[in-house]
């Protein structure tokens, strides 16, 4: 009668032979390994430097990004995050492609989908990063990591110049934003002194000298209206002194009207320019922040060694020898089901 048990006490009495066949099987996975064509890996290196403190110069820049960063942690994995993106970018792949298929003849029939598949930026945080190829020769995987790493470079350098551009655009954009608010309390001012220096033109006091509560009123008008420009100037210089008659009052407050008059209908002007110059800042805005792939301009990026990239073969040793473990394992299995059979 058949006893578990002993069947797999005697099976495990058997371990030497299990042992011996896991053995043989990495055996022939590590020859395995030997005899096929190994693969070639080289790295480029770039440092990537990140001025972090600068981090509140960006805060503008957020929408615009899609990222929401709130300390300083933020800001740096945005901007890598970002910076890994660029670096695959369809672009840079193809100007490689480029590159590589005029320098050498064995690019020619390589895809841009092929060697994108081949590069893969290894990094961990601010500091080295390697950019890393790939490929089936080692001087095919040094040729394209040298020329990867200088495309990247180049490409990289024009974002940081639009990065820097979009900053200035920035500052003079809310320069000008701040210059429409001020023309917009400037133009609410103007008419509420238009008010009240017609209310005062219409109803004249009975008295024939300037009285101190009337000259008082003239002066919180003239206060309200009052602009540093010389037809200002001029107005505040000639105006009425106390006790007055009130003929000459009337005058000055005609005289400032008409200022006022003056000055808001050169105002739609103005706001008119501001408008424009705001609308030609947003478009260049708009131009530089999409030439700068939400990169900042705090960021630095040199490559690390000028010393030429080495390709190294990569064999996938362990993996052919832990399936040559495996189906020597699988083989003392079935001999031992076989023999129970």
């Amino acid at each position: 009668m058949w006893n578990f048990r002993q069947s797999l006490t005697r099976y495990a009495n058997r371990w030497p032979w299990m042992a011996a066949l896991m053995l043989l099987g990495a055996c022939l996975g590590w020859g395995a390994a030997r005899l096929t064509p190994p693969q070639y890996r080289a790295a480029a290196e770039l440092y990537v430097g990140l001025h972090a403190y600068r981090a509140p110069d960006e805060s503008n820049r957020n929408p615009s990004s899609y990222y929401d960063f709130r300390n300083l942690d933020d800001f740096k994995n945005w901007q890598l995050e970002q910076l890994d993106q660029f670096v695959r970018r369809d672009e840079i792949v193809a100007e490689t492609l480029r590159r590589l298929q005029a320098a050498d003849g064995d690019w020619q029939e390589v895809t841009p989908a092929e060697l994108q598949a081949m590069l893969a930026p290894q990094w961990r945080t601010v500091g080295k990063w390697q950019l890393t190829v790939t490929a089936p020769t080692a001087r095919m995987a040094e040729q394209a990591a040298e020329t990867w790493r200088t495309v990247t470079l180049e490409a990289l350098q024009d974002a940081l110049d639009a990065a820097a551009e979009v900053m200035r655009l920035d500052v003079e954009m809310q320069a000008v934003a701040g210059a429409q608010a001020a023309l917009t309390r400037r133009a609410a001012l103007l008419e509420s002194a238009r008010a009240g220096l017609e209310a005062c033109t219409a109803n004249p006091s009975p008295d024939a000298s300037l009285s101190a509560a009337r000259r008082w009123q003239l002066q919180a008008l003239a206060a309200q209206a009052s602009a540093f420009t010389p037809a200002w100037q001029s107005l505040l210089a000639d105006f009425p002194p106390p006790d007055a008659p009130e003929d000459e009052a009337l005058t000055w407050c005609a005289a400032a009207l008409a200022a006022v008059t003056q000055e808001q209908a050169a105002l739609p002007q103005e706001q008119a320019a501001l408008q424009a110059r705001f609308e030609a800042l947003d478009a260049q805005y708009r131009e530089a922040n999409a030439a700068s792939h939400g990169l900042s301009r705090n960021l630095s990026l040199d490559g690390v060694s000028s010393k030429p990239v080495r390709a190294q073969p990569q064999r996938k040793a362990g993996g052919w020898m832990l399936l040559g473990a495996s189906l020597g394992a699988l083989t003392a299995l079935l001999g031992w089901l076989t023999a129970l059979g």
